[in-house]
């Protein structure tokens, strides 16, 4: 999808560059920022506020909260949910069916397995990989 085929689809969507590749039944919502190359795939659910940055790719059926910040080069798996007023650094890998909650810091380079849930609050520091089916705690990693 080019520039002008998306802002006819989604007019109150501020899109930054001419490549885009996001699935028609994608629901965005107003005040959304879209960098060049993002991909948003199938089912996809993008709340007011957020700042998706270059060449992210977000799965199908990922729900995304208002105020949300994800940096460039950042992989969102499948089936995920990103909690209000998070912040997700450059070159983060989140596998499937993770969930995090609200106000959560991600630094550059994690990596995050499969079935993950991090609590509220939590910070986690740039280049930790959390291993697939762990749950971290706010208490874990303070902001």
């Amino acid at each position: 999808m080019n520039k002008l085929e998306a802002e006819r689809k989604w007019p109150y969507v501020k899109f930054n560059g001419y490549n885009f590749l996001i699935e028609n039944d994608v629901l965005i919502y107003e005040g959304v920022r879209i960098n060049n190359g993002v991909s948003i795939g199938k089912g996809g659910w993008i709340a007011d506020g957020t700042s998706i940055g270059k060449a992210v790719k977000i799965g199908d059926n990922s729900i995304i909260s208002h105020d949300v910040t994800i940096g460039k080069h950042t992989i969102i798996g499948n089936n995920i949910w990103i909690g209000p007023c998070t912040h997700i650094g450059e070159g983060v890998e989140i596998h499937s069916y993770v969930s995090i909650g609200q106000r959560v810091t991600i630094e550059d380079n994690v990596k995050i397995g499969e079935g993950v849930e991090i609590e509220d609050w939590g910070k986690i520091p740039e280049n930790m990989k959390i291993e697939a089916y762990a749950i971290i705690h706010r208490t874990f990693f303070k902001t």
